[in-house]
């Protein structure tokens, strides 16, 4: 096979990446996979295609002519962690969809085809896919069960006949990747580490590898760094290999080989202290005179989610003896790319494999992933080229008022023309150009504040209410929120227009309606922007002197679910708001959060918790307004 390698280099202003694919023999192909999306895992599918992840999108491209064959955007979110296999026989990609069906006992599995022929759902009855192969003839298994019952299905995708066998009784799953079982690259066997026994034997005692279930391999000295040692035993970490046609135990190979000085400082480097690695060496030789690893069963297993046993006593005694024995093990193994073998841990930096017959490997280095970079003038041409397609340039005819007010005039006409393709990456980038100078947003509303600010206030009303508006329907694919392109410090994580918003609450004192919209859009986890500045910009402008300014200061603190870099008390709301009548406040607040409940896509409904936590108990309208909220209203 040729030698291929794919880089990837992500454009930190953008939120995207870049691919760049190399195949010996042919010339590299660079290229953005997803404008819309940052790359989750890309990898070689067979020898013609390449397999691209994110978040909620899959694709396949086929490289000799780059043309991408197949794009999905499965219902639910994926993840590179998630099982999948490529069946060659087949030519298509298997990926369990575990959140398509409402039975839990019921699991779909995708089938695309490289081509984009094919893109078909697999409805199966079995329990939760924890791993999946693929068999020659295009057959899949798949390693299943929960909890009490673990078996490998074998799947005829064509009539959707389902072979199962069950593993060993006893047998249970892992834990956080301990005892983990792994599928080989050939779907035929499955291996994990070994959980029934401590592997200790005497290193140098003659005889003692002629105990029953003793490894061949130590004992004809074909160990090629076995432990010397005279009198202090030797410990290794076994590996139970798996028929995935029949579910019974295949073999049992040991792989790392340690002395009994060299374990001790492999758990002093894994343990917190020295106690707790001299405490850890003290159960492990409990453990290894109670359960001996010549004397396995073939199913026992020992060593299990302390979580499933029903007796609290055996939990307590089995999560103290569990830690200890975890950190003993290397779990940390892989399937030999040929499938007969493991490659298994032996030493720092180290590995050996360790073939299905028992045959133990030399030692060798683990290979060091080359760190490849993407030719630099590739980088800045992709990267420049982005930037342009996702900046909105207004021409600023001159630096006078008319000129200022042509400018604002233009960037509202674009946004009501549609923002869908004014939006790049989630983020809205307006570049304003004036003669030679190119300013963003922010310097551009700042400087604006020079002028009278009277004309300001219709396109300013224009821009942000035609854009919330917008953006009230249009779901973000990266972000919670539609952002400020500007990427200047402490911007970062800003609602779209926040520079335009902050400005007309300054000035226009009936902002409320245009700003509604605007506030709706903001992810209040990420942005305190709008309520730390635009919120009281417009308190100060608008002293809520009137209704409409006090009704929109109760859907603010209505619609604000996160909490505040302020407290809401300082508006000076309610004082405005005992003005009225107790019956008319208590209607808008019903109408209020009627809107907010019939407009908000994201975020909790409507509450009255932080309206009713800045009334002031004690005063007759502030108790009565109380009164009839937590009655009526709520």
């Amino acid at each position: 096979m040729s030698e291929r390698h794919i880089v990837t280099h992500r454009l930190e202003s953008l939120s995207l990446d870049i691919l760049h694919v190399e195949i010996e023999g042919r010339e590299p192909i660079t290229f953005v996979p997803f404008e819309d999306a940052r790359v989750d895992l890309a990898e070689f599918l067979g020898e013609e295609h390449l397999l691209i992840m994110a978040a909620r999108k899959i694709a396949i491209v086929h490289l000799p002519t780059r043309e991408q064959t197949v794009l999905v955007a499965p219902a639910d979110r994926f993840s590179a962690a998630r099982p999948r296999t490529y069946s060659s026989a087949r030519r298509s990609l298997f990926i369990p969809d575990h959140h398509s069906s409402e039975s839990a006992e019921k699991v779909r599995i995708r089938q695309l085809h490289v081509n984009g022929s094919l893109d078909r759902h697999l409805e199966l009855p079995v329990a939760g896919i924890n791993d999946l192969s693929s068999l020659d003839d295009g057959r899949i298994v798949a390693f299943c069960g929960r909890k009490l019952r673990y078996y490998f299905s074998v799947i005829d995708p064509d009539t959707g006949q389902i072979e199962e066998h069950d593993l060993p009784e006893g047998f249970r799953d892992s834990i956080g990747g301990y005892g983990k079982v792994r599928l080989s690259h050939d779907g035929r066997f499955a291996a994990r580490a070994h959980l029934g026994s401590v592997a200790r034997f005497p290193s140098a005692a003659i005889g003692w590898f002629e105990q029953p279930g003793a490894h061949a391999a130590i004992a004809a000295n074909h160990w090629p760094d076995r432990p010397t040692g005279e009198t202090d035993p030797c410990y290794g970490t076994g590996y139970e290999i798996y028929d995935t046609l029949t579910g019974g135990l295949k073999c049992r190979v040991l792989g790392t080989l340690r002395s009994s000085d060299d374990v001790n400082k492999h758990l002093a480097q894994r343990a917190r202290s020295a106690s707790t690695w001299q405490n850890d060496r003290a159960v492990i030789d409990m453990l290894g005179d109670r359960y001996p690893y010549a004397s396995w069963d073939g199913h026992r297993q020992v060593f299990s989610r302390t979580s499933l046993l029903d007796d609290e006593a055996t939990r307590k005694a089995m999560s103290e003896i569990d830690p200890p024995f975890r950190r003993l093990l290397d779990f940390d193994f892989s399937w030999a790319p040929d499938a007969r073998g493991l490659l298994v841990p032996a030493g720092v930096d180290l590995r050996r494999t360790i073939g299905l017959d028992g045959a133990v490997g030399p030692t060798e280095p683990v290979p060091v992933q080359e760190r490849r970079l993407i030719p630099k003038r590739l980088v800045s041409k992709i990267s420049s080229d982005l930037t342009q397609r996702s900046t909105i340039t207004v021409d600023v005819p001159d630096d006078t008022l008319p000129g200022a007010l042509a400018a604002l005039n233009s960037m509202a006409e674009r946004i009501e023309g549609g923002i869908e393709k004014l939006i790049f990456r989630d983020a809205l980038t307006f570049v304003f150009r004036a003669g030679r100078r190119r300013i963003g947003e922010t310097t551009f509303f700042k400087e604006l504040r020079q002028f009278d600010p009277g004309p300001f206030v219709p396109p300013l009303r224009r821009i942000v209410a035609s854009f919330g508006t917008q953006a009230l329907a249009i779901r973000p694919t990266a972000h919670e929120q539609l952002l400020l392109g500007e990427k200047s410090r402490g911007e970062d994580g800003r609602t779209a227009l926040a520079p335009a918003a902050l400005l007309l609450a300054e000035i226009d004192p009936e902002a409320g309606a245009p700003l509604r919209p605007w506030f709706l859009c903001v992810d209040q986890g990420h942005d305190d922007f709008a309520a730390s500045k635009v919120m009281t910009a417009f308190a100060q402008s608008s002293r809520f002197s009137n209704q409409s300014a006090v009704r929109f200061g109760l859907f603010f603190l209505l619609q604000q679910w996160q909490t505040l870099s302020f407290h809401p008390g300082r508006l000076r709301l309610i004082e405005a708001a005992r003005q009225y009548p107790v019956a008319d406040v208590a209607r808008w607040v019903v109408e209020e959060r009627a809107y907010i409940d019939r407009f908000r896509v994201s975020g909790p409904k409507a509450e009255i918790d932080l309206l009713l936590a800045v009334l002031a108990r004690g005063s007759p309208w502030d108790d009565e307004i109380v009164q009839v909220l937590t009655s009526d209203v709520s």
